[in-house]
């Protein structure tokens, strides 16, 4: 998410977004401590916000999501999020045996549904994690 992004959500968005905090932080193997120590945001306000007790201001889920290293995710319309969201939860369920070959089924019907060759979407996927590996180890000491 960018910074303009989040700084031009509604209440309602923002509280949206902070529904995904925990997720993301337990999926990177990260506490509730860690991310309170890399944001300066106490350890009480980011459970209060994955909790859904507090409404996160913008410069809050800013921090938090720029420490869980999501800051640069694309942007998408609310429409869009919410199949993303459903397709996740779909993909989660089907067993693990049986998820590769859902996937790629259901990506080359994807992709020829926009006239596309599933391998540009593959090779862009693979360009952007050899990225996102470059990038950290330059940054690792």
């Amino acid at each position: 998410m960018s910074r303009k992004k989040i700084a031009d959500m509604t209440q309602a968005e923002r509280v949206e977004a902070a529904a995904t905090i925990a997720d993301i932080r337990e999926r990177l193997g990260i506490s509730q401590q860690e991310l309170s120590d890399a944001t300066g945001i106490s350890r009480q306000t980011i459970s209060n916000i994955e909790r859904g007790a507090t409404r996160p201001n913008s410069k809050s889920l800013e921090k938090i999501f720029e420490a869980l290293g999501v800051s640069d995710a694309p942007e998408f319309d609310a429409a869009t999020e919410k199949w993303l969201v459903m397709v996740g939860t779909l993909v989660e369920r089907i067993p693990a045996q049986r998820r590769q070959k859902a996937m790629d089924s259901t990506m080359h019907y994807l992709a020829l549904s926009v006239g596309a060759d599933i391998k540009d979407f593959v090779l862009a996927a693979s360009e952007a994690d050899h990225d996102k590996e470059s990038e950290a180890q330059e940054t690792q000491p």
